[in-house]
């Protein structure tokens, strides 16, 4: 029992955390309805995919294709469109249109979320499986979670750039969904074609897939830093933003809860393979400590600025004459 509750722990906790994660950065309301069906209706649209890439999945060994077609086939065919097609109707239909949904901002963290609550679903599906399921928990820790959560960010940051658009409103919506459906695509290919036994050259495909990642993640931070600021101008101008951000303090006490919870979920999954699979323990830890050393060092430095404005006023109220 305590096994099965650790297996599903460290499926869902590297999704969990960096939701967790966006909604604190994005200035979130935890109170969002939204954010939370959004999560859900992610996690529930699995199984939908599960119907659709059944049929393919069944048909893909019969065609024989050379390793390269084949992995590219499975990428795209089998993981990306049909992936990245449910959480963009998800998100466009569903989640958007929640009454609880207001901001412009809101826009990337409910991407966020149907991504995340997707990772986690089909994490936890996986996790479930007969076999190694530390090693399964550990490598989607490191590949599943993170590609799906710089898919969303990309669909996120393209809608709102869409909906901000005076005109070309609707290749706007369609660029939200094709460039995630590009994108996982790109990721998961050379880690599919690794798996094809007798292709050569793996190390340089491990590197590829690495490169890849490395330089999506840039691309995508700095295009939703773009789209945030917009989304977050536009929310001014038309009165509809309202600052609930956490506080300095909640802040940084939350980065260091999320640190404690991943060095209890490493010990747990570290004790319950006997110490044999001491590695795989490492990944429930590595996403934890980023993300919650940054949101301790976002909370000192909300706290400096807060010391430093205050500051400022004294200053001025000094200066001014009696």
């Amino acid at each position: 029992m305590i096994a099965r509750l650790v297996m599903v722990l460290a499926a869902v906790m590297p999704a969990m955390a960096l939701f967790f994660y966006g909604i604190v950065k994005t200035r979130g309301d935890w109170r969002n309805e939204g954010l939370w069906t959004a999560l859900l209706v992610g996690a529930i649209c699995v199984f939908g995919t599960f119907v659709v890439s059944y049929p393919l999945e069944a048909v893909r060994p019969s065609l024989a294709l050379p390793a390269a077609w084949d992995a590219a086939a499975d990428a795209l065919f089998i993981a990306a469109i049909p992936e990245e097609t449910a959480k963009f109707l998800v998100l466009v239909f569903i989640a958007l249109r929640h009454a609880d949904v207001r901001r412009e901002q809101d826009t990337i963290t409910l991407a966020l979320g149907v991504s995340l609550g997707f990772a986690a679903m089909e994490n936890a599906v996986y996790v479930l499986d007969p076999g190694n399921w530390a090693s399964t928990a550990a490598m989607r820790a490191l590949t599943a979670v993170p590609s799906h959560g710089l898919d969303g960010l990309l669909m996120g940051a393209l809608l709102i750039r869409a909906r901000l658009s005076e005109t070309r409103k609707i290749p706007g919506f369609l660029w939200a969904l094709a460039a995630p459906i590009g994108l996982h695509a790109a990721y998961d290919f050379p880690i599919l074609l690794v798996r094809h036994p007798g292709v050569t050259g793996k190390p340089v495909l491990v590197l590829c897939w690495l490169v890849v990642f490395i330089a999506s993640a840039v691309f995508v931070i700095r295009l939703c830093k773009k789209a945030f600021g917009a989304a977050a101008a536009a929310d001014k101008q038309g009165d509809r933003d309202c600052d609930a951000a956490l506080s300095a303090y909640r802040v940084s006490l939350s980065g260091i809860g999320l640190i404690g919870i991943g060095i209890l979920l490493a010990l747990a999954t570290f004790f319950l393979t006997g110490g044999r699979s001491a590695w795989w323990a490492a990944p429930a830890l590595i996403l934890p400590l980023v993300v919650g050393g940054d949101l301790i060092r976002m909370g000192f430095r909300q706290r400096k600025r807060h010391f430093t404005g205050m500051a400022a006023q004294n200053t001025v109220a000094d200066a001014d004459p009696v």
